[in-house]
């Protein structure tokens, strides 16, 4: 009985010990870290692309992400927008003169990869440099 006791006083401590101690897991802040450096657009699965053949290699198209700023730089339009950008709940929030723009999904982020997607439209980026 008293072994029983002693099992949960201790089970008890070390499971308090490591809800005190632990820093919650924060996916804003981690994505946002990720999602740091430029970008280079390699497919788009959009409906206005579907009778339009894009030729990726040629006109390029970057998202730049730095701290709370985003550029998006299209080559063939010579083109550079500039948004303020914020990311709660995977899901990117464009800003434009503070007014929002436009929300995406952030389907996949990695150090490598960003997929983001609007409703049936998905754009697929891979990173170019930190």
């Amino acid at each position: 009985m008293e072994r029983n006791r002693i099992i949960a006083t201790v089970s008890i401590l070390i499971s308090i010990f490591t809800f005190v101690n632990c820093t919650p897991y924060n996916s804003d802040k981690v994505n946002t870290d990720l999602i740091q450096g430029k970008w280079l657009l390699i497919e788009a699965d959009r409906s206005v692309y579907d009778t339009v053949e894009v030729d990726y290699t040629k006109d390029l198209t970057y998202l730049i992400f730095e701290e709370d700023r985003c550029r998006q730089y299209m080559s063939d339009w010579k083109d550079t927008m500039e948004f303020i950008y914020t990311i709660h709940n995977y899901e990117l929030t464009l800003y434009k003169d503070s007014i929002p723009f436009r929300m995406l999904d952030i389907k996949t982020l990695t150090s490598d990869s960003l997929v983001l997607s609007f409703k049936d439209d998905k754009w697929e980026y891979k990173k170019l440099e930190q």
